[in-house]
């Protein structure tokens, strides 16, 4: 007797993904679409590069589109092609094209909430003057220091420097770009010291360090730098590595494609914005711009081991001096004690974890330094009115 053993012929969706791979936000991106992409046993994802994006021939005999969309042109040719699209950069509104973006507010909240937190009274910005997601950065860190009563210095870019930056650093990620740098040479330069400089991305902080080190202008120390993207190469490889805002790309792409797919079937989506993953603090801004100097040291030495069993003897003994000398101006230059520091720094990291984890309490109360959950719960509802699991319930409703 024959067998035959028949296979239905599987009809497979091709995707165009238009992005960049040169820096991490892109391949993160890319990283989060392939995640969702392997969850469908019929998707072939097909990578082309951002300079193809506006030519519709080559859009020909694919299922749907997911695209870093930089211009009116590249949308126009997106739309040429009727195929169902989502737009991953988010810069303008284009008929048709729905976007999934990271959220640029709540990631300048995040930017102006760690200088504040740091003690800063001076801050500025650098960004691209024109390009959508870094005023929108510029503008809400500018709010949120209003509303403290803190004015802000922001860099004015020259207007040829938005046209550069579209065809060099958005298009195709590059890094070395010099179109003004001399002019950023001599804001940085006029900026008073220990200012916090948030700049609306890790190249544009990796710029301004660069320039800081060529000035011979000291990071942390004299100017402090926070980037967003969280490029582990660009930070991490600097000198001193850069601290910054993770916007947390892998979910922009990842939802990017889940719309996309929604739209394939014949739904309908809106444009969503992705809360930021948190911020990863680095040298280039561990510092608290505050005298004494050793002050800023006990801090720093704080907030580095919040994780660990630390008490305010273990912070006389780092730093070599008295209990009464350390207390004593602990109280007169920052209003609480050593211990209350110590507290206040758990309970940061403790409502960091819950934010942006699944982790129980007992695990959370572990990582954020406490003896046990029991005392960590009590010492939460002391300080936040609310046990830890309500507490995470309501910041996730926020979202």
């Amino acid at each position: 007797m024959c067998y035959h053993i028949c296979r239905m012929k599987t009809e497979f969706k091709r995707i165009a993904l238009i992005a960049e791979l040169t820096r991490a936000y892109g391949r993160n991106l890319c990283e989060g679409v392939a995640a969702y992409a392997q969850t469908k046993s019929d998707w072939s994802v097909h990578l082309l590069s951002p300079a193809q994006k506006a030519q519709v021939d080559l859009l020909k005999g694919y299922d749907g589109v997911i695209a870093r969309v930089l211009s009116p042109k590249s949308a126009a040719a997106i739309r040429k092609s009727a195929l169902p699209a989502v737009d991953i950069f988010g810069d303008g509104e284009y008929e048709g094209i729905v976007a999934v973006d990271c959220d640029h507010e709540a990631i300048a909240r995040l930017a102006a909430e760690h200088f504040l937190q740091r003690r800063f009274t001076r801050f500025a910005f650098c960004g691209y003057d024109g390009v959508r997601f870094s005023d929108a950065r510029r503008d809400t860190f500018v709010q949120v220091l209003a509303e403290k009563n803190y004015q802000c210095n922001l860099y004015k870019a020259a207007k040829d420097v938005l046209r550069r930056y579209t065809q060099g650093i958005a298009a195709n990620e590059k890094i070395g770009f010099d179109a003004d740098m001399e002019d950023l040479r001599a804001w940085l330069a006029a900026l008073p010291r220990q200012t916090g400089v948030f700049c609306c991305n890790d190249v544009r902080a990796l710029q301004v360090l660069r320039l800081c080190r060529q000035e011979k202008i000291n990071v942390p120390e004299e100017i402090a730098i926070l980037g967003v993207d969280n490029d582990s190469l660009l930070c991490g490889f600097s000198t001193p590595s850069i601290s910054s805002v993770d916007p947390d790309a892998f979910e922009v792409g990842r939802e990017a494609a889940r719309m996309l797919d929604v739209l394939m079937a014949g739904g309908e989506a809106k444009s969503e914005r992705i809360q930021p993953k948190g911020l990863v603090a680095r040298l280039s801004s561990e510092i608290y711009p505050i005298d004494p100097a050793w002050l800023s040291d006990a801090l720093v030495f704080i907030h580095r081991n919040v994780g660990k069993n630390l008490s305010a003897s273990d912070v006389f003994a780092h730093l070599g001096l008295s209990h009464t000398i350390v207390e004593h101006t602990f109280r007169n230059v920052l209003a609480t004690t050593v211990q209350k520091e110590i507290i206040k720094s758990r309970m940061a990291e403790a409502r960091h974890l819950l934010a942006t984890t699944t982790l129980g309490v007992a695990e959370i109360a572990k990582m954020a330094g406490f003896s046990s959950a029991e005392y960590f719960c009590r010492t939460f509802v002391a300080h936040n009115g609310m046990a830890p699991g309500e507490w995470r319930r309501q910041e996730a409703g926020k979202e």
